[in-house]
């Protein structure tokens, strides 16, 4: 580890000009965490009804900003989702997440998708269901003629 590297609950501080070299400019003034993780996302279709099961996505990075992203497919820019990021003994994390790019590293054969962090809708409850395989993100939305 470098003087320019700082631990963080465990997580490694990325170098910003490394970073930038692979990735491109980067628009962000938050500090970028390694972080390693298989995260569950539902991406939402306008207006804003959920897609039928959620994917389980790698992230690469975390910061006060967002997320980046491990996919095969490609996500489009402006596309939204809530993302179940972690589940502790007392607390579980679900945030809203918004792609504002997606670039394929044809090395890798992946698409990185750099996420920011989202509001979520009034009208969309996130929640938690067990099932055998563990904890399963799902989604409740209001429809705007019952309220």
């Amino acid at each position: 580890m470098t003087d320019n590297d700082h631990n963080h609950d465990g997580l490694r501080s990325l170098n910003l000009e490394e970073s930038n070299a692979k990735f491109g400019h980067n628009k962000r003034t938050a500090r970028r965490y390694e972080w390693s993780n298989s995260i569950q996302i539902i991406w939402m279709n306008e207006p804003y009804r959920s897609d039928v099961q959620p994917i389980t996505l790698e992230a690469r990075d975390i910061s006060a900003g967002g997320v980046r992203l491990i996919s095969r497919c490609m996500i489009h820019p402006g596309q939204f989702g809530i993302a179940l990021l972690g589940r502790g003994q007392n607390e579980t994390l679900i945030r809203g997440v918004e792609v504002r790019y997606c670039k394929y590293d044809t090395n890798l054969q992946e698409h990185i998708i750099g996420c920011s962090w989202s509001k979520l809708p009034d009208h969309i409850t996130p929640g938690i269901l067990e099932n055998d395989h563990g904890p399963v993100l799902f989604i409740k939305t209001t429809n705007s003629d019952e309220l």
